[in-house]
């Protein structure tokens, strides 16, 4: 057989594309490598190539492949799809929503490329052209549990509560979220008096204060609450009413009835854009003094002070969004009167002084939420884009300020400055998909109005 024929390579193409599968990235990128270098004008390969490359991370070289594939093969639906999936993750919203779109007029039926589409469009603020492609996902895949739960959080952010919690259930369909199994069943909103309920945390810091505000609930119904938290959220949830026990994860759970995941709560609750449960401040800070941190705090005299989070946690599916360069935050620094703290932890923590915006740094000094949530109550106000300090900010009553990618998550909804979950929250918006400078720009004009006050 000739040697630049495909039927040879259809069974290494098979193997690779079940190593990738299960989850053998790099043995698969190296095989398929070996059949695209043997076999160079196999489409099929440079295309399977390109979508390995992407779940690598490798885009540049994933969005090569890919049109690599299609110089050889235009009419491949699969490799328009496996480009737009490179493009998207790059941030090239336009062009992935072009070979999407491309990908559908070839296989009207890739419920797949409906699904990321409709991701695309809601990215592009195009939310109800969104809702179209998840409503045809499903109709074409009712099973498919990415596009249930894509389309129950464009829901929660339109503030569709009612029918947005009902589908988020839908997340414990999904492989890579698995629902904890415990002998003793789930509560489905039966009686609560005196039973023990093991409220459990589920996904990130921020979610975790942010649905804790449902632990009093439970307790008000007669319940002893238990929650099993990330540690170092553990001395921070002492103080929150309804709470009895905090049992750090990994540790041995205590004796408990029925459990509950704490973001089914708002279901259960039947929680409305109307009926979410705002008695802020629901949590409170320690009370003893920190020496140290009080004397960095000190050190600012009498003027504000103002804490900075510019960054999430780096392995966030959508930090690239999310996290605003430290060099937007220069003008901040020079507000007369006002000393920058920077409360920001992990890989990031440098970064503003790598791009010359003056500040004291807290970081180091904060050793788990309590001690954050101490410094937050000596602050005048915290800026932050949308990660957990902005949470912990909302849930201790202080000011703070959040600045928001143009997609933003779930619970800002869309197109206010204010928050219903959180009452001393301000929140402002990127005004195009990228833009930090609009949203600083607001952020600015306000600001001074806000300082002047505060003087």
């Amino acid at each position: 057989m000739p040697k630049n024929t495909t039927a040879d390579a259809n069974p290494l193409k098979t193997r690779a594309q079940a190593l990738a599968q299960a989850g053998y990235l790099a043995e698969a990128r190296e095989l398929i490598w070996r059949v695209c270098r043997r076999y160079k004008r196999d489409a099929g390969a440079w295309s399977l190539l390109g979508a390995v490359n992407g779940q690598l991370g490798l885009l540049d070289e994933a969005v090569s492949c890919c049109r690599r594939a299609l110089r050889l093969d235009p009419g491949a639906a699969e490799t328009h799809y496996n480009l737009g999936t490179a493009l998207q993750r790059q941030g090239k919203l336009e062009p992935a929503a072009a070979a999407y779109h491309t990908a559908l007029k070839l296989h009207p039926t890739h419920a797949d490329a409906c699904n990321n589409l409709g991701n695309v469009l809601r990215a592009m603020g195009r939310t109800q052209e969104a809702l179209w492609y998840f409503d045809r996902a499903l109709q074409i895949a009712p099973g498919l549990a990415q596009a249930h739960c894509n389309r129950s959080l464009l829901r929660l952010l339109l503030g569709d509560f009612e029918r947005g919690w009902e589908e988020f259930e839908w997340r414990w369909s999904r492989p890579e979220h698995p629902p904890r199994r415990f002998p003793q069943p789930a509560w489905n909103s039966g009686p609560l008096t005196g039973r023990t309920v093991l409220l459990h945390a589920e996904q990130g810091y921020g979610d975790t204060l942010q649905f804790i505000r449902y632990a009093p609930m439970l307790a008000e119904r007669g319940a002893r609450v238990v929650c099993e938290c990330p540690p170092p959220l553990v001395r921070l949830l002492a103080n929150c009413p309804g709470i009895h026990e905090q049992i750090p994860q990994g540790e041995a759970l205590p004796p408990f009835d029925i459990h509950m995941p704490l973001l089914s709560l708002p279901r259960l609750f039947r929680t409305t854009l109307h009926t979410i449960p705002t008695p802020t401040p629901y949590l409170s800070a320690p009370t003893e003094p920190r020496p140290t941190i009080d004397r960095l705090l000190d050190s600012a005299g009498s003027g504000l002070r103002i804490g900075v989070v510019w960054a999430g946690n780096p392995g966030h599916v959508n930090d690239r969004n999310r996290s605003c360069p430290a060099k937007h935050l220069r003008g901040l620094a020079q507000v007369p009167g006002a000393t920058l703290f920077s409360l920001q932890k992990g890989p990031r923590a440098g970064e503003l002084s790598g791009a010359g915006v003056p500040a004291l740094d807290l970081g180091p000094l904060l050793k788990d939420f309590a001690d954050t949530a101490y410094a937050l109550t000596r602050i005048d106000l915290l800026i932050t884009v949308d990660t957990a300090a902005a949470h912990l900010g909302g849930a201790l009553g202080r000011p703070t300020w959040v600045l928001l990618p143009f997609d933003p998550d779930w619970r800002w909804l869309l197109e206010r400055d204010d928050s219903p979950w959180y009452s001393t929250v301000r929140l402002f918006r990127q005004p195009a998909p990228d833009d930090w400078t609009g949203a600083l720009h607001a952020l600015a004009s306000h600001f001074e109005e806000w300082s002047t006050g505060r003087r």
